[in-house]
């Protein structure tokens, strides 16, 4: 199939106005990303997009390369990006809290970008943020972006968006900054945690009493360390006036701010802790030949498990929403137990039981599923 000069090699994902394949020029051979725009978009809205669009050069920021048309039908060329989604790449890959932190501070970037030069996104949630092989990010679609020369295409009444990372004032039509900053606070709280900050993705006015309600919906954010519950407490205050005024107070809490962590409840380590990077070889035989210490045990805690699963790719999605892949190693009390369901494409998932054993101070645990 082709689309003006562009072979169509196969669908790749869903825009808010239009389907985005991957194709290539037929006669230069180019690699693009072809974004087929629907039939009834207002094209006061495609001109804008292009508009927008077309000035933006920032590596973390996809290149518009052309527009073309074909049988009365508008398409847009794009970059080609290698890479997976936000929410695929999370699940793919065992980010420590520093590696999300960095993630999320070079999403931070573009976003900077934008503002430096007027522009709302209006649209930031994991789907428009693509993660590549080397770490690099690239944000995506500026369909419903607004610019000082944007002309208002929204009808009173109505707005343009998606709920869940949809700061409260966008609902009366009011579009500042900081209601991109109230989206970024969105998408990091599910970064930290694995589940949706807002989960009703169609009652809006629900949405909206949950968000004023600030001292209870705050309460969520009681078991992060003392940096992340201090900036999602500062991106997502319900009176935009109180948010970050800019990306860059944002940036200044994360690089500045005291690096103390909350150790909570249930700890999700990634490796040994760096303090036994600096301790004497020596010291470090004593501690494994003691019996009542094992090194990948932190203080505060009697015991840590570590997590082997078949398929290797299989997850499991605890009750509290949060993530784990096989490798990580969990640590707490001696006979405590969790539960969550185990998953992977192609596999039958199945509810577990998780428990920390009674006596031992580390152990392997293994789960299997089937076809």
């Amino acid at each position: 199939m082709n689309f003006g000069n562009y072979h169509i090699i196969e669908k790749v994902g869903k825009g808010g106005n239009g389907i985005v394949y991957k194709a290539t020029h037929i006669v230069t051979g180019q690699v693009v990303a072809l974004k087929i725009l629907d039939s009834g978009l207002d094209i006061r809205r495609l001109k804008n997009e292009v508009r927008l669009h077309a000035g933006l050069r920032h590596p973390s920021i996809v290149s518009l390369l052309d527009m073309v048309s074909d049988k009365g039908k508008h398409a847009l060329v794009l970059e080609f990006v290698e890479g997976k989604n936000l929410d695929e790449y999370l699940a793919s890959h065992r980010l420590s809290l520093e590696e999300k932190r960095d993630l999320f501070i070079r999403i931070l970037d573009p976003v900077e970008f934008l503002h430096k030069k007027n522009i709302i996104h209006r649209d930031l949630k994991f789907d428009n943020i693509k993660v590549m092989r080397n770490g690099q990010v690239k944000l995506l679609d500026f369909g419903i972006s607004l610019g000082i020369s944007s002309p208002k295409l929204t009808k009173i009444g109505f707005f343009v968006g998606t709920v869940n990372y949809t700061a409260p004032e966008r609902i009366d039509g009011v579009n500042k900054k900081q209601s991109d900053i109230w989206s970024l606070g969105a998408i990091y709280y599910e970064m930290l945690t694995g589940e949706r900050l807002l989960k009703d993705s169609k009652n809006i006015k629900a949405n909206l009493r949950l968000v004023r309600n600030e001292k209870k919906f705050f309460s969520r954010f009681d078991n992060l360390n003392d940096i992340d519950r201090k900036v999602l407490k500062k991106c997502l205050r319900y009176d935009y006036k109180k948010r970050y005024g800019s990306i860059g107070e944002l940036k200044n809490d994360f690089l500045s701010g005291p690096k103390t962590f909350k150790t909570p409840t249930l700890e999700i380590n990634t490796g040994f802790s760096k303090k036994w990077l600096l301790l004497p070889i020596a010291m470090l035989i004593f501690f494994l030949l003691r019996n009542d210490r094992h090194p990948l045990v932190p203080a505060g805690h009697d015991t840590c498990i570590e997590l082997k699963f078949y398929p290797a790719e299989a997850v499991l999605k605890l009750d509290d929403g949060r993530i784990l892949n096989g490798g990580d190693t969990i640590c707490g009390k001696f006979g405590r137990s969790f539960n969550g369901e185990l998953s992977a494409p192609g596999f039958r998932s199945k509810y577990i039981p998780v428990s920390f054993p009674t006596g031992k101070k580390f152990e392997q645990l293994y789960y299997t599923l089937k076809r």
